[in-house]
């Protein structure tokens, strides 16, 4: 597991990386697959399609730039879903 996770309630996650840009490093959708096999919830910002499976209830996704009510909200509902 990813380091990061372990110190974290909720993974967020804006799927146009540089390093997808450059091809180079870990491509979005890989570290997407990593955190939805944590325990953490995880809101992902961009125009990806995500496979609403099962085991992804705790995922949530958001545009690119969302206002920050709309984060915060989300973030927030992610964590009283999980407890």
């Amino acid at each position: 597991m990813c380091p990061l996770v372990g110190a974290v309630d909720v993974v967020l996650l804006d799927m146009s990386l540089d390093s997808e840009a450059m091809m180079m490093g870990t491509a979005a959708e890989e570290l997407l697959d990593l955190y939805l096999s944590s325990s953490r919830p995880v809101v992902v910002l961009g125009p990806y399609l995500v496979d609403e499976e099962p085991r992804q209830l705790a995922l949530a996704r958001l545009h690119r730039h969302p206002q920050r009510d709309e984060l915060v909200g989300t973030v927030k509902s992610m964590l009283v879903g999980g407890e």
